[in-house]
C-alpha cells in the first residue's frame, strides 16, 4: 500500500459500506445541512480502502486522524492473523483517544459532492440501477 494520506478531521465519520467479495470498505463523513451544533458540510469526505484483510472499527467515529502503525499495532495484528503483516498495509485511525486498525492493499482519501447513495466502490455501483432479480417458480 502506498503511504497513507495525511488526514486530520473533526467531522463525524461512519462505516458506510463494506463489500465482502472484493474487500472494499468505505468510511464516509457525509454532507449534511447546518444545525445548531455544526456548520453545513457541502461535501462527502471518503476513505476508500480496498483489499481489506482485517478491520476493527466502531460504526461511528467522531473526528479522525490517520496515523502510522507502531510496532505494538503490527505485532498485535500479526498475532491475530497468525502471519507476518507488512507495516505499510496497516492504517491506524485515531478517534476519541483510541487506535482503530484497517489492514488493506490500498487507501484513497477523497472529497466529493456525490449523492449519499453514490459510491467509489465500482463493482457494487454497477448493480445499483439493475432491475431486481426474480425467481422462477
Amino acid at each position: 500500500m502506498s503511504t497513507s494520506p495525511p488526514l486530520s478531521s473533526s467531522r463525524e465519520f461512519q462505516v458506510w459500506e463494506y463489500q465482502v467479495s472484493h474487500g472494499h470498505l468505505l468510511v464516509r463523513s457525509p454532507q449534511k445541512p447546518a444545525s445548531q451544533r455544526s456548520p453545513e458540510q457541502t461535501t462527502n469526505f471518503d476513505l476508500h480502502f480496498w483489499g481489506v484483510e482485517y478491520l476493527e472499527l466502531p460504526r461511528q467515529l467522531k473526528g479522525i486522524e490517520i496515523a502510522s502503525p507502531n510496532q505494538t499495532d503490527v505485532s498485535r495484528i500479526e498475532a491475530i492473523l497468525a502471519r507476518p503483516v507488512a507495516p505499510e498495509s496497516v492504517t491506524v485511525l485515531l478517534s476519541g483517544g483510541c487506535r482503530f486498525i484497517v489492514v488493506s492493499s490500498g487507501l484513497k482519501v477523497s472529497e466529493n459532492e456525490w449523492d449519499i447513495f453514490e459510491s467509489p466502490i465500482e463493482f457494487r455501483s454497477l448493480f445499483r440501477n439493475s432491475p431486481p432479480a426474480t425467481l422462477d417458480s
